[in-house]
C-alpha cells in the first residue's frame, strides 16, 4: 500500500487500487475513476448501469481512455489477494494473475510486483476482522510460495528496500512502469 501512495502520488499518474476482475464488488475501478479522479460523471455512471453489465476489459478501456484525455497514465494495482490467498473472497485462488491475463488480450502490460516479507504479510492478513480464523497457515504459505514465484518471474520490489532508500526505489519502479518519476 504505502508503495502504491508514492506511485499514485506522482504527477501524471492515475492509480486504481486493489482492482480485480471477480471483485468489482468491493472494488469497483468505475467507481474509483468517479470518486477519486472525476473521470466519470454521476450520469456516465447512470447510462453504463442502464446498458447493463459492463465487462471488465470494458471499463478499463474507458477509463484509460478518460485518463489520457487528462494527459494521466493509468496505473493499476492487481488485488492478488483474490489470486493467490482468496479467503472469504473466493472458494479457490487462482495461482495466478487473472486481473494481467483479462486485459493481456488489449494491452502491452508493464507488470512489478510488489513484496513484503511472508511473516509480516501473515501477520498483516491474519489480523483483518474478514480473515481472522478463515485463513490457516498452511493455505496462507501454498499461496505465498505461490505468488513468490510468479513475482520471481515477473520482478519485484520489496518494502523493506523503499523504507531503506524510498527515492532508488521509486526512480527504480517507475523506469520499470516506463512512468516519468516524480521525486515529490
Amino acid at each position: 500500500t504505502l508503495i502504491s501512495k508514492c506511485l499514485g502520488c506522482m504527477s501524471g499518474v492515475l492509480l486504481l487500487s486493489e482492482i480485480h476482475p471477480l471483485g468489482t464488488s468491493h472494488f469497483n475501478p468505475l467507481i474509483q475513476a468517479q470518486r477519486w479522479y472525476g473521470l466519470l460523471s454521476s450520469q456516465d455512471l447512470s447510462e453504463l448501469k442502464a446498458r447493463g453489465r459492463v465487462g471488465f476489459a470494458d471499463a478499463i478501456e474507458l477509463i484509460r481512455r478518460r485518463a489520457e484525455d487528462c494527459s494521466q497514465r493509468l496505473v493499476i494495482r492487481d488485488w492478488s489477494h483474490l489470486d493467490f490467498t482468496g479467503v472469504p473472497f473466493v472458494a479457490r485462488p487462482a495461482h495466478r494473475l487473472l486481473t494481467a491475463e483479462a486485459l493481456a488480450a488489449r494491452y502491452e502490460l508493464r507488470q512489478v510486483c510488489t513484496v513484503r516479507h511472508p511473516l509480516d504479510q501473515w501477520l498483516s492478513l491474519s489480523q483483518l476482522a474478514v480473515v481472522q480464523g478463515r485463513l490457516t497457515v498452511d493455505g496462507y504459505l501454498s499461496g505465498y510460495r505461490r505468488f513468490a514465484e510468479v513475482a520471481k518471474a515477473i520482478g519485484f520490489y520489496r518494502y523493506e528496500d523503499l523504507i531503506d532508500d524510498p527515492k532508488s526505489v521509486m526512480k527504480a519502479l517507475c523506469g520499470d512502469l516506463q512512468l516519468r518519476f516524480d521525486r515529490t
